[in-house]
């Protein structure tokens, strides 16, 4: 066999690994059900959450976030979703400035 064939199923499979283990070490995100801007405000915040549930129409005020240090710093990816299945769920954020995310 032709030996740079070889050494790139080597580096294929080195790569493949390294993602493997990459993947396993990720630490896993709950979701969480937010009936109220406070919980969504403490999900955003929590490290360990990575899916919002919103169970009804939810308008973000500024005092949702009073118990936070503000802005919020998510270093993750986080998702919003809506769990009625007749319609979609609206979130308004209700112009809070200051206050909701700073993405890094």
């Amino acid at each position: 066999m032709n030996l740079a064939f070889l050494l790139t199923i080597l580096v294929v499979a080195a790569a493949a690994g390294l993602l493997r283990a990459e993947l396993a070490e990720q630490p896993r995100l709950e979701s969480v059900v937010c009936r109220n801007g406070a919980q969504l405000a403490a999900a955003l915040a929590d490290p360990g959450v990575g899916t919002a549930l919103l169970p009804t129409d939810m308008v973000l005020k500024d005092d949702d976030w009073a118990s936070l240090k503000t802005p919020v710093t998510v270093k993750r990816n986080f998702t919003i979703m809506g769990t009625a299945a007749e319609r979609l769920v609206k979130l308004d954020f209700n112009f809070v400035r200051h206050k909701p995310v700073a993405v890094k």
